[in-house]
């Protein structure tokens, strides 16, 4: 692994690889962070109206940068919840717990991009076969609903921050487990990198 790019990335959208999800969504891959010599990884997400694209979590080094490519999405920011429609781009800095999802009714694409990049695309590759009913989850979906949960004006989240600890807020539990992120296993009740 190179520790600087030497070159430019370039990746057609036929040469992107495709992960499908239901209802019409798919996750374009366009580059993990080795591709990048580790400053970023970029996808894009297109999702079905009202679906969820992740459950709470937080990077503890990276940044996330979204762009809302078309429809609109609804994003939880720690505790507040905020509606970007297309044109419109999120920045989500590192330890911001957060989670997003079509809007009810509309559906979405977005362009992620997190930086520096850590290796997510074998995570991705991962969902795209849960959502199919192919494997299971390497993880309880231990935050899922939260964006729901907010929706209706309910805390969406408590965290602990210690693996394997538990803290119970007004509205959810949100216990730490295991979950793989790039090529290392991190603690998870929110996802680290």
């Amino acid at each position: 692994m190179s520790t600087t790019m030497s070159q430019a990335v370039v990746v057609p959208a036929e040469a992107a690889e495709v992960v499908g999800l239901p209802e019409g969504g798919a996750f374009p891959l366009f580059t993990d962070a080795s591709d990048t010599a580790h400053a970023l990884c970029a996808n894009r997400l297109t999702l079905g109206p009202g679906r969820d694209g992740a459950m709470p979590h937080r990077h503890m080094l990276s940044t996330e940068l979204f762009y809302v490519l078309d429809g609109e999405l609804e994003f939880l920011l720690g505790e507040e919840v905020v509606t970007v429609r297309t044109g419109g781009l999120v920045v989500v800095p590192p330890r911001l717990p957060h989670a997003f999802g079509a809007a009810p009714g509309i559906a979405a694409d977005l362009l992620a991009v997190l930086t520096p990049g850590v290796e997510r695309f074998d995570y991705f590759r991962h969902l795209g076969r849960v959502e199919h009913g192919l494997e299971p989850a390497r993880h309880p979906a231990a935050g899922a609903g939260a964006l729901r949960r907010a929706r209706r004006g309910r805390p969406p989240l408590a965290v602990s921050g210690e693996p394997g600890r538990s803290t119970a807020g007004p509205a959810l539990a949100v216990t730490t487990l295991p979950c793989v992120n790039g090529d290392r296993t991190s603690p998870f009740g929110l996802i680290r990198s």
